[in-house]
């Protein structure tokens, strides 16, 4: 997974304070908010929005943001700490809601 994926994916997962992080890095781009609004419309259909949030990504240097990168590695690392639990319970994992595009 490079480091992309791994923040689409991180943000994928709703989390409130990376997200919030990603939109402040999107926020300063001279592009009249687009960036922002991308990363609102992922949130509600990543399938649709995700390969033009990962060119931002790139754009704004997200991917080489390392408090980003950390932030979204925590992110995973606790989904899937939490994935047997769902297992047990009959829940989906947290793979089921990546984009489809990450799954490949």
């Amino acid at each position: 997974m490079d480091e992309v994926e791994l923040l689409a994916a991180a943000l994928a997962l709703e989390t409130a304070g990376l997200r919030d992080a990603v939109r402040g890095r999107l926020a300063g781009r001279e592009d009249g908010g687009y960036g922002v609004r991308v990363l609102d419309s992922f949130a509600a259909d990543p399938d649709v929005w995700g390969e033009r949030l990962a060119d931002l990504l790139t754009g704004s240097g997200a991917v080489a943001d390392d408090e980003l990168l950390a932030a979204a590695r925590t992110v995973l690392g606790a989904a899937a700490h939490g994935q047997g639990r769902r297992a047990e319970a009959g829940l989906p994992s947290c793979c089921s809601v990546m984009p489809l595009w990450l799954r490949g």
